[in-house]
């Protein structure tokens, strides 16, 4: 039961940072005058959570219409000395990188993203790790994903 709870806050927490992210997103937009664009919020987890939950997850606001967006995390580690986290946009039949996350700090990761080429009907998230300086085509072994 306490593990429950402590999934249940973690899960809140992270929705309060992703409601901090989009409050300076519009703060921005009303800078510059910009329509303000509604966001989607997709939820990212580990595929070895399964349904008890647990091990690192993540937030991400996207803007539908740009192929962009920010991430947030608590929980994800600074990769290996030789790796890097990518964020990959996909459907069924394409994978796009939205390039490389730069992860500070286990405490609190947040990283804007631009997806291109754009991802045609997108359907996931996914964060993989891979080797620093590789341009791979494809997405690695997998981190984190969720579906949009």
């Amino acid at each position: 039961h306490l593990f429950l709870l402590r999934a249940e806050l973690q899960n809140l927490r992270q929705q309060l940072k992703a409601e901090h992210v989009i409050a300076e997103y519009k703060i921005t937009a009303l800078k510059n005058e910009t329509s303000l664009e509604p966001l989607t919020f997709v939820f990212l987890s580990s595929p070895q959570a399964g349904a008890t939950g647990g091990g690192p997850s993540a937030i991400v606001a996207r803007h539908q219409s740009k192929e962009a967006g920010a991430f947030v995390s608590d929980q994800l580690p600074p990769p290996g000395p030789d790796e890097e986290y990518r964020l990959w946009i996909e459907n069924d039949e394409h994978s796009s990188s939205a390039g490389i996350l730069a992860i500070d700090s286990p405490q609190m990761t947040l990283a804007q993203f631009k997806v291109l080429p754009p991802v045609a009907y997108p359907m996931r998230i996914l964060i993989t790790r891979e080797r620093k300086g590789s341009v791979g085509k494809t997405p690695g072994p997998l981190v984190l994903s969720g579906k949009i």
